[in-house]
């Protein structure tokens, strides 16, 4: 399935894909990206796009609700997936 998908891709999807890969584009685009190493950084915000598990833009924005699960580990002092999204922020700054 996945080879079917790539091969409905424009060229010039594969050109700039190439160029990322190669690092020849101008943005970094993974989590682990530091900011100051880059003249500018994209930041897509979108939980579903981004596939993660161990973070939340929407809880981080207050468009989903926390769980019984989070309340429980904000009242334990445990890190949530709020925390961990808001770190990913310091690369746009």
């Amino acid at each position: 399935m996945a080879w079917d998908d790539a091969l409905k891709a424009d060229f010039n999807e594969i050109v700039m894909y190439n160029n990322y890969i190669t690092e020849n584009s101008g943005f970094g685009t993974h989590q682990g990206v530091k900011g100051l190493e880059y003249e500018r950084v994209m930041v897509v915000i979108d939980d579903e796009e981004a596939r993660g598990f161990q973070f939340s833009y929407d809880k981080l924005f207050g468009t989903s609700p926390l769980t019984a699960s989070d309340t429980k580990n904000i009242e334990e002092g445990k890190r949530l997936h709020i925390d961990r999204t808001s770190r990913l922020f310091y690369v746009c700054m």
